[in-house]
């Protein structure tokens, strides 16, 4: 048994719901104007993102990140310098390298470039991060039939998000993984590692909390990695994935104190 323990205050939990209403907006903004493209020769172990040539509006994702800037301020106002040292720096050129650095998880850059510019490390790619999001879920949106027949595991088949949270659907609890970054879904055999693909066959390890059973980890100790997972059947208020992920970051410091994690270094709780 693990005792429920709440690490993310109520100040943080604000602003990553009036970023979501943001993202949420944003995502519509683009909707309309965005096409997919041919999958023609689908690779089914590779995600979504890496097969697809699709743009991102540059002046359209420089305007998210101001907003996103603007909020910022406005909840911490001691970040106001630091977000007019970054507005200097937003050019199309380096707006051009945020979306390609972003998405294929390159932290060392973003890393690198707050230390040069002498900000706070995580600005920059919260920053980055935040802002894609709305292209990221319109994909996932628009090819969620394609994402059915994918069959790679341990990261999300749509933007390559290491795979964390699960949730138990339907009278018969079926298993349906949630990307909180995307908010692509699957369906996964309750009984198969999400990491490793090993079927435990009906012998899935799990532990789960005192005095809440909804939630549970399932853990593999064959690659030592885990999974949350929500069981829906008996929770009335089902939030999006971001947010269940965001609530439940208890979850993933309990799995790692136990020795658990994920089996790619992409893992992030922003």
């Amino acid at each position: 048994m693990l005792k429920l323990m709440s690490v993310i205050n109520k100040e943080y939990i604000d602003l990553q719901k009036e970023i979501l209403k943001k993202q949420s907006l944003w995502k519509k903004e683009i909707s309309q104007d965005f096409h997919d493209s041919e999958l023609s020769t689908k690779n089914e172990n590779m995600p979504l993102i890496e097969q697809i040539d699709f743009k991102v509006s540059i002046p359209i994702y420089k305007s998210w990140i101001l907003e996103l800037m603007e909020l910022l301020s406005d909840r911490q106002p001691s970040l106001t310098g630091e977000m007019g040292q970054i507005k200097e720096l937003l050019n199309d050129v380096i707006l051009e390298r945020w979306v390609k650095e972003v998405l294929a998880f390159n932290e060392y850059y973003f890393t690198n470039l707050a230390n040069t510019e002498k900000i706070s490390e995580w600005i920059p790619q919260f920053l980055a991060e935040h802002a894609i999001r709305p292209y990221l879920r319109q994909i996932a949106d628009v090819y969620a039939e394609d994402l059915t027949s994918f069959k790679h595991t341990g990261t999300c088949p749509c933007c390559g998000e290491p795979v964390r949270l699960a949730r138990l659907e339907g009278k018969v609890g079926k298993k349906v993984l949630y990307c909180p970054r995307c908010y692509a879904s699957w369906s996964e055999k309750r009984t198969k590692c999400s990491h490793c693909g090993v079927d435990h066959d009906d012998k899935m390890k799990y532990l789960h909390l005192e005095n809440d059973s909804t939630k549970q980890l399932y853990v593999c100790d064959e690659c030592n990695s885990y999974v949350k997972v929500i069981d829906e059947k008996q929770t009335l208020k089902k939030d999006e994935p971001a947010l269940l992920d965001l609530n439940t970051i208890y979850l993933d410091i309990l799995a790692q104190e136990k020795g658990y994690g994920v089996t790619i270094e992409k893992d992030r709780v922003n």
